[in-house]
């Protein structure tokens, strides 16, 4: 953001030449902040449209990384939703799964998971032999 020049008794108080006139780099990045956890509607829907457009089109070079990142990123939700579906019972988290499948981690997952599925069955069975 360019500078202006420093204020005389003639021209007033100093007026900043950028973007937003006299509000802090605080209050700008708070304003940033809070647009990014709560997004508008309008924006989200233009991400959906984005994604939809880039999805559907030819794929030219332009195009060819932004595809890539999207189908990359739709099959690693997919998976890591399957994962946590599986594995309901234990009480993984998502956050677990999707970092699973994006270090190849998943036979390792299962086979710690898988375990403690059969200790939950296990107990499940003793307290209803048990009644």
């Amino acid at each position: 953001m360019a500078k202006g020049k420093v204020s005389t008794a003639k021209k007033g108080p100093y007026t900043s030449k950028g973007e937003r006139r006299n509000v802090s780099r605080k209050i700008v990045n708070a304003m940033r902040r809070d647009f990014r956890l709560n997004p508008s509607l309008r924006s989200i829907f233009q991400k959906m449209d984005h994604k939809r457009l880039i999805l559907s089109r030819p794929k030219d070079k332009s195009v060819a990384d932004q595809f890539k990142k999207y189908t990359e990123a739709e099959q690693v939700r997919l998976r890591a939703e399957s994962l946590q579906k599986q594995y309901q019972g234990v009480g993984i988290k998502f956050s677990a799964c999707v970092q699973a499948v994006k270090t190849n981690y998943i036979p390792q997952l299962e086979m710690k998971f898988g375990r403690i599925d059969v200790k939950v069955k296990e107990k499940g069975k003793a307290t209803h032999k048990g009644k």
